[in-house]
């Protein structure tokens, strides 16, 4: 399932009588598209599990945004000079946007680790969270999907990335192209710390 169908897309696109060659390049289309706005803007069709590595933090309490939202459980471990894994205290501030924030294990320093007086000690943090899957994306969400889709398929079918695959293209983008998907998912973008 995805977030944009094929019929939509050949609709947009004003194709008739598409073969199964041209459907599976529809649809690689489409799956770059939806892969990269999700990658944008942190939410995901499917929900699930996730798991996001934060390496090199300071030790107090600190802020981070998960990869995906929003946030339906998480989990948050740490990790100093190769220590074992210890579970840390997890405030979320705001589960739509994705905002936690982490603080140390209730046992500090972990066990066996002496931490000196050195001022530099930084660690590592594992969270472990479950999106709620967003199934029904807001109006301009999809609109991005569909116009990214559309303007990949049409680099492929006629423009100088004719012969090269999906994938090769995903990163193209035209400043025109750039600007009407910034606005498109301007406010849905994933928040940074």
């Amino acid at each position: 399932m995805s977030w944009v169908t094929l019929d939509e897309l050949i609709t947009r696109l004003g194709l008739q009588n598409v073969n199964p060659y041209e459907q599976a390049q529809l649809n690689g289309c489409l799956a770059s598209a939806q892969s990269w706005v999700e990658d944008v803007t942190g939410l995901v069709e499917a929900g699930g599990e996730y798991t996001d590595y934060k390496l090199d933090l300071p030790l107090g309490s600190y802020q981070l945004i998960t990869r995906y939202r929003p946030i339906q459980s998480i989990t948050a471990y740490s990790r100093i000079r190769g220590g074992v894994e210890q579970e840390c205290a997890v405030t979320v501030l705001d589960s739509v946007v994705g905002a936690v924030v982490i603080d140390p294990p209730a046992i500090w320093p972990p066990t066996g680790i002496n931490l000196g007086h050195d001022p530099y000690i930084r660690r590592d943090v594992r969270l472990v969270y479950t999106v709620v899957p967003t199934s029904t994306p807001p109006a301009r969400i999809k609109e991005a999907c569909l116009e990214l889709a559309s303007s990949w398929y049409q680099l492929v079918k006629t423009g100088p990335y004719k012969s090269e695959s999906i994938g090769d293209i995903r990163r193209e983008m035209d400043v025109d192209l750039e600007r009407r998907i910034g606005y498109l998912l301007k406010g849905y973008c994933r928040a940074s710390v």
